[in-house]
């Protein structure tokens, strides 16, 4: 699953909006919807949720690796040892999909809980 994803690799965070009900994640190389829980994890192992977070946080940060965790969470490790960590579990997702990428290069991933 992570393959055309692999495409946010180095991509630098430019914001983290919430819009209504779901977070966006704006980078450099295009935008990623999240409709399913996500919270940021910092470098020391602490979980935030991402209402917690100052646009300081994580702003700038650089995506280094797109991997999925055992096809139930999605993490976006970032440089520094911080990550953004998207749930994919069947229980968390309440549709239509966990999140939608839509990138610069015209590539559209759409990724629904359990797919990984």
């Amino acid at each position: 699953m992570a393959k055309p994803l692999d495409e946010l690799k180095n991509a630098t965070i430019q914001g983290m909006l919430k819009v209504q009900d779901y977070w966006q994640m704006i980078t450099d190389k295009g935008n990623i919807s999240i409709y399913n829980p996500v919270e940021y994890r910092t470098e020391a192992g602490a979980r935030f949720d991402l209402e917690q977070l100052r646009l300081k946080d994580i702003g700038n940060r650089v995506v280094v690796n797109v991997i999925d965790e055992d096809e139930t969470q999605l993490c976006f490790e970032l440089d520094g040892g911080s990550s953004i960590v998207i749930s994919l579990a069947e229980e968390d997702w309440w549709g239509p999909e966990a999140l939608c990428a839509c990138l610069h290069s015209g590539v559209i991933v759409v990724v629904r809980a359990g797919e990984c």
